[in-house]
């Protein structure tokens, strides 16, 4: 498919296939014509474009950065895919109400988030899992979060999500984000236990890998399957 979009040095480095082909998989495996798509962290919408690209049935798309938020709005817009993408400009984090500040000053429309913790730019966090009950789970094949290091107090929204049938989760870390890598990473293991746990390319990881690539730190992506049967899911 070809979409039109706001002007962005990105979108030649998108365009040419070379921009994260493991999302570009995990997209194409994963999506289902008959369920839904949240994208947390949507940035200016190339993962939204994945989604919808391989006909997912609707695109709940997440972004902070009002700024972001805007191309993001343009680009849905000029495309016309307001019939399946729903846009929510709100800062995910632990509790709502928080005020963060991130965002160097940029002429570039459509950088990604840069320097959290400090900056021009200032909006009120919103609970993941506020946000994530309002939705339902039930009817999503695809959850990826990405949210530039806001996974450290995010776990516990984990552990609901690792409640429902056949979801898969891309789940991007941002180890030098954290406040304490060391509490985060436990945290994060304990969670994980719930799941089948794979590299971004989907190849399955121990518990004692995942440990070890957290320990590691950086920044990469894991990929998370839910595990839950008939007998112990969650109820609608």
């Amino acid at each position: 498919m070809s979409f039109e979009v706001e002007p962005s040095e990105f979108w030649y480095k998108f365009n040419k296939g070379t921009w994260e082909p493991e999302a570009f998989d995990f997209y194409k495996k994963y999506v289902s014509p008959v369920k839904d798509v949240i994208d947390m962290g949507g940035w200016i919408g190339p993962t939204m474009l994945f989604a919808y690209a391989f006909n997912a049935r609707r695109i709940s798309v997440i972004e902070a950065d009002p700024a972001n938020f805007q191309v993001l709005k343009n680009n849905v817009r000029k495309n016309f895919l307001e019939d399946r993408v729903l846009l929510y400009n709100l800062c995910l984090s632990e509790r709502s109400g928080d005020i963060v500040s991130f965002g160097a000053a940029s002429k570039k429309k459509g950088s990604s988030t840069k320097h959290i913790g400090g900056g021009q730019t200032k909006v009120r966090t919103t609970s993941m899992m506020e946000f994530i009950r309002s939705q339902d789970l039930n009817e999503v094949s695809i959850i990826k979060i990405d949210i530039e290091g806001a996974e450290q107090d995010v776990v516990d929204s984990l552990d609901f999500i690792a409640g429902f049938k056949d979801i898969a989760v891309l789940f991007s870390i941002h180890v030098p984000l954290w406040r304490d890598a060391k509490k985060t990473t436990m945290a994060i293991l304990e969670s994980l236990q719930k799941f089948d746990v794979c590299t971004d390319s989907d190849q399955p990881m121990s518990r004692e890998d995942t440990r070890k690539r957290l320990e590691k730190g950086g920044y990469f992506c894991l990929i998370l399957k839910t595990k839950v049967t008939e007998s112990n899911a969650l109820p609608v």
